[in-house]
């Protein structure tokens, strides 16, 4: 139980947007100490593959930083994010292996991000409550989700992004990571609760108004969905997917505020990501294409200073923070992760865990295709899930011999 509340706070300090600084130092940085130590006390630091390729890419970041400038900042990220995401990993591993921990880990995730969602739907009809939340809490970030949210206007769905609890952009993958996640339950059958966590989680996805998140919501949600119906009995199969649809067709067109906003020119679904604005992502790429190439090398920060906006693509970011040797480190990581994953989908659902723990982490390396947060820029979720994944994947072994 001590080292459950220990995880359970180093998760909240961790994924909470912002910093609250006690002294010179955040919760984060003490809590990674903390679960650290734990962890070599308790004989759970793995130095595995997916470690060493993890670590390769990030010596190359450092080399990048120092031959192209931004070194002291990467030396700050190397302490603040990338080494917290090995912690992080190897926290969730220990808690999963030694102390029987997936499903508190799982429910521990998912009550954050259902909190989240809440924050995030209150939101939409401007009430600031992260800001009363993190101001209360004296978190750094208070005062740039306040300002988000006053953009916002108060009748329709027009404007930036939800920040939530977590930030803007990372809230998509919140939310469509808790579109897999929400398909646990012990009879590894599809429950009319799973279903009502869905809509809730796909409303507030789509009130983010980050496309890739909806998109990798919708597809994770029907995979799940005829996953579990294929393995329950043939009776109910119909009955669950009309269920399904018929909600998804009156939240869209039953609400004058989803419906009338799809059709408004300032939303953001009206818009398309590849037009031939400069912020457009087929020009942004294009830009991190012809970086590459000039600076085998890489360099995040040389990258940043020359141009406005952040590569959005994980591939494209990889060989930019990481030079192409990183970037070869770094794809060949996330391809032996994606390898596990797709097995683990194609297998029976008996090991719901892992099934849903796997689907998260597809439905979160949709979003990074389109977006910066991913194994690149030391993200912690996405190494949360897959110390969940490793440690849970014994059962889907078994169920393969």
């Amino acid at each position: 139980l001590f080292y459950y509340l220990l995880y359970l706070i180093f998760l909240i300090s961790s994924i909470l947007y912002g910093s609250l600084y006690i002294g010179p130092v955040t919760p984060r940085q003490i809590m990674s100490v903390v679960m650290i130590v734990v962890c070599i006390k308790e004989g759970y630091l793995f130095f595995d593959k997916y470690a060493k390729l993890y670590f390769g890419f990030v010596f190359f970041y450092l080399v990048a930083c120092f031959s192209t400038g931004g070194f002291d900042i990467a030396l700050r990220n190397l302490l603040s994010y990338y080494l917290v995401a090995f912690v992080g990993y190897q926290s969730t591993r220990m808690i999963i292996s030694k102390y029987r921990g997936a499903r508190f880990v799982l429910l521990s995730l998912l009550s954050i991000f259902f909190v989240d969602a809440v924050v995030t739907l209150i939101q939409m009809w401007q009430r600031p409550l992260s800001y009363i939340i993190l101001d209360t809490l004296n978190i750094t970030a208070a005062d740039e989700l306040l300002e988000r949210a006053e953009l916002r206007e108060m009748d329709t769905l027009a404007g930036l992004a939800v920040p939530g609890i977590v930030g803007s952009v990372l809230n998509g993958y919140v939310l469509a990571v808790s579109c897999a996640l929400i398909f646990y339950n012990k009879s590894a059958r599809l429950k009319f609760w799973n279903i009502i966590l869905l809509m809730f989680f796909l409303v507030s996805v789509f009130v983010v108004q980050e496309r890739t998140a909806l998109f990798a919501a919708g597809f994770i949600s029907i995979l799940m969905i005829v996953k579990l119906v294929g393995s329950s009995e043939e009776k109910n199969k119909v009955k669950w997917i009309f269920f399904f649809i018929a909600i998804i067709l009156i939240i869209v067109f039953g609400s004058p505020l989803f419906y009338d906003s799809i059709l408004d020119d300032g939303f953001r679904y009206s818009e398309s990501s590849f037009s031939i604005k400069e912020d457009a992502r087929s020009h942004i790429w294009s830009e991190a294409w012809d970086f590459i190439q000039s600076t085998p090398v890489g360099g995040i920060f040389y990258y940043t200073n020359i141009h406005i906006k952040m590569p959005h693509n994980f591939f494209l970011n990889a060989f930019i923070y990481g030079g192409i040797f990183g970037g070869l480190f770094l794809i060949t990581l996330f391809v032996e992760q994606m390898i596990i994953v797709l097995k683990i989908q194609k297998l029976s659902a008996n090991n719901i865990l892992s099934l849903v723990f796997a689907g998260a982490y597809l439905a979160y390396s949709i979003n990074t295709m389109t977006h910066n947060s991913s194994l690149a820029d030391g993200n912690l979720l996405v190494w949360l899930l897959w110390g969940a994944i490793i440690s849970t994947r014994n059962g889907i072994n078994n169920i393969k011999k």
